[in-house]
């Protein structure tokens, strides 16, 4: 019997982001099936706009909140708040796109009228989400973020498929759209049972509030483009065929990161209360406890990927066994990721979170510029080698910060430390 507060529950969130995973596969399945790989392509482009736009639209109040709500003494009412700010800053971006995307033509203008109550949408299931976790209920948590989106997609398409003559009519970004909706409503409940606020429109010390704030907005937007950006790239110097073969493999090659991913989802709220609280070996000792679990895992996870691609790529479809070598790349990527543990957790928990958005600038431009350097020749290819570039700058000098500023290594995958 597991004794382990936080191995415990990274155990109960793994196996239910398990259950996330295979309704994600099953999904991405469906949609590749009925609508191909460029159909798919082109909906990967629409849910990246609704990510970016949420992203800018919640102001790095999620992350802010996940931070300082896990220490004593916190403000009230800062989830409302949030919430109110969120809503009006959704409807100033959409607005910002819609003039910009005339010019980009990133998605077809009819989708554009979508976008708005998306990405607020979006933007309360992560506010609601991160101020869950910050209170301990990470199942919660996974449920909101990472299970019912697909549940709901999936419920969609198959009720669709049955009940409309002429299926192909009903547009993948429309199914997600309706999702958003169906996600954003259970997600309000979920605040109204468990988090109940008194809605204000000025907390003690807002703009302190927002200074503190912005930092992660713009550090979360620069990983979300860093995260997007070999997808950017392919979409404007190759076609949307090549961007859906290689989302594929991508998507596929973030199960490897997926134990480090569920362990995180309850050592966020203690490495903040560890810091908070200068117990420096409390935080040391949290971070270890997951290493080594996480590693083993992505290795298991990656030997699985690397024997059974022949089996699993044409799964999706004959289109997509194009993405095997692709799916090798990114596996290493998200092994490194893995290997060198939660810096990115302990970075944003802690004091970090300036110092990491110069080390996430800097894996950005260096992930642009390969991007722009390789895709033309190698394609595909070129895009999983920037990210797998990418990944090994972000994890090593992140590494680095930790050992000289909170004296350890992140990395420690020994039983015995």
């Amino acid at each position: 019997m597991l004794k382990d507060t936080l191995l415990k529950s990274g155990y109960q969130v793994m196996f239910l982001r398990i259950i996330g995973v295979a309704l994600v596969t099953l999904l991405t399945w469906l949609m590749t099936k009925f609508y191909g790989a460029t159909k798919y392509g082109d909906f990967v482009v629409f849910s990246m706009c609704v990510q970016i736009l949420s992203m800018l639209a919640v102001l790095g109040l999620d992350q802010y909140l996940l931070r300082e709500l896990s220490r004593p003494y916190s403000q009230k009412n800062l989830v409302g708040w949030s919430l109110l700010l969120c809503l009006f800053s959704s409807i100033l971006w959409t607005a910002l796109f819609f003039i910009a995307n005339r010019y980009l033509q990133l998605i077809d203008p009819s989708l554009v009228k979508m976008l708005g109550l998306s990405t607020f949408m979006l933007g309360l299931i992560r506010i609601i989400a991160e101020s869950l976790r910050s209170k301990g209920k990470a199942l919660l948590h996974t449920i909101l973020s990472q299970f019912l989106l697909p549940l709901f997609s999936i419920i969609f398409l198959v009720l669709f498929y049955f009940i409309l003559e002429d299926f192909l009519v009903l547009s993948l970004e429309r199914i997600y759209y309706l999702s958003l909706i169906i996600v954003g409503t259970v997600a309000g409940i979920m605040l109204a049972i468990y988090l109940p606020q008194r809605f204000i429109f000025k907390p003690l010390n807002s703009k302190k509030v927002l200074q503190k704030s912005l930092p992660f907005l713009w550090l979360g937007s620069m990983m979300l483009v860093n995260e997007w950006a070999d997808k950017i790239c392919l979409k404007m110097l190759r076609d949307s065929h090549e961007l859906g073969v290689y989302s594929l493999a991508n998507r596929l090659s973030q199960f490897i990161a997926f134990p480090l991913m569920a362990f995180n989802v309850g050592l966020a709220p203690k490495v903040s209360k560890s810091f908070s609280e200068a117990s420096i070996s409390e935080l040391k000792t949290n971070v270890r406890k997951v290493s080594r679990p996480a590693f083993l895992l992505a290795i298991l996870i990656l030997s699985f990927l690397f024997l059974l691609d022949d089996i699993i790529l044409p799964f999706f479809g004959d289109e997509f066994i194009a993405a095997k070598l692709v799916l090798l790349i990114l596996g290493l990527a998200q092994l490194v990721n893995v290997f060198f543990g939660p810096v990115g957790v302990i970075m944003k928990m802690t004091d970090g979170v300036k110092i990491f958005q110069y080390i996430i600038f800097i894996s950005l431009l260096s992930n642009i510029v390969l991007n722009v350097l390789l895709i033309p020749n190698y394609g595909i290819e070129g895009a999983a080698i920037a990210t797998l570039v990418s990944f090994c700058l972000i994890n090593g000098l992140a590494a680095i910060w930790i050992k000289r500023n909170l004296g350890f290594f992140s990395f420690d995958i020994r039983k015995k430390s």
